[in-house]
């Protein structure tokens, strides 16, 4: 037996033929060994998880591109500079801050900026915490400002100011998603005391109550011309336009409301609960509207 360059290997053997034995050459292929099965991916890194109990800490572990994941301990959160612009809280890729007790956690910027800003390309999501004390007044959004995505869930936003948007700005690219939260005592010193929606937002099981546009319209919320906002499950009540129309929403935009309870609003003008401005579209299914003025 012999290897040739071919690569064969040759072999001789005897075979009998008749009674005749004779030998003949045979040759055997020897193959490559197959490839190995290539290995399987690594699995993605874990979400990195922190917990906070200050400001300073806060604001690291946000600028922290490896944590993905906040935990907040509980207690009040005062902030007295700006992580960007006029934002107390800046926010510019996929981030969860959440109480680690709901409810127990208070952001509060006392009046000299706005409290978030979810920057496009921004994903938030904001668990359990209470925004307030966020200042906007010559801009938008006093409690948030969203160009970006954000989910907020059992949060509430009260007490902030802001020219359009006094508690929640979705701007023209934002998406926002409120789910059993509450947003109350805001005013927009022009439009929506409560909410400005001028991208896309959808609330669920939200009350939207007690806010004021001081000089124009939707006490409650502004769905501006190219807005789109679903509420389903929600209260919308006691809010008040003073210079316009709409004490719960104006309407300049799209609307739907599903479940939904609008009562008790007031506005100076037209459209004590609702004002939809013609050529504009609102669709309400199992929804009333009730115990509303217009003065």
């Amino acid at each position: 037996m012999f290897v040739t360059d071919s690569g064969q290997v040759t072999v001789s053997y005897l075979v009998d033929l008749t009674g005749v034995v004779s030998e003949v050459e045979g040759s055997v292929t020897v193959l490559p060994a197959p490839p190995a099965p290539p290995l399987p991916p690594s699995p993605p890194p874990s979400p990195s998880q922190v917990s906070v109990s200050t400001v300073s800490e806060l604001i690291d572990a946000v600028g922290d591109s490896g944590v993905d994941k906040i935990l907040v301990g509980a207690g009040a959160y005062d902030f007295t500079s700006d992580m960007c612009g006029t934002s107390a809280v800046c926010i510019n890729r996929a981030l969860t801050i959440e109480a680690q007790v709901p409810g127990s956690v208070v952001f509060d910027a006392k009046g000299g900026r706005r409290v978030f800003e979810i920057q496009s390309g921004g994903t938030a999501e904001l668990i359990g915490l209470d925004i307030t004390g966020g200042s906007a007044t010559s801009t938008q959004g006093g409690g948030l400002l969203i160009s970006g995505t954000a989910t907020l869930t059992n949060t509430n936003v009260y007490s902030n100011t802001a020219r359009n948007g006094g508690g929640v700005y979705v701007d023209s690219n934002g998406v926002a998603y409120l789910g059993g939260c509450n947003i109350h005592d805001n005013t927009g010193g022009w439009r929506g005391g409560g909410l400005n929606i001028w991208g896309t937002a959808t609330l669920t099981n939200t009350n939207v109550y007690s806010n004021t546009a001081t000089t124009g319209g939707g006490g409650g919320g502004h769905i501006d011309s190219n807005g789109v906002a679903n509420f389903e499950g929600c209260n919308i009540h006691d809010n008040t336009a003073y210079g316009l129309m709409g004490g719960a929403l104006l309407i300049d935009g799209t609307a739907s409301l599903t479940n939904t309870n609008v009562s008790s609003n007031t506005a100076q003008q037209g459209g004590g609960g609702l004002f939809i401005r013609e050529g504009r579209t609102a669709t309400l299914t199992n929804t009333n509207v009730y115990e509303n003025r217009a003065d």
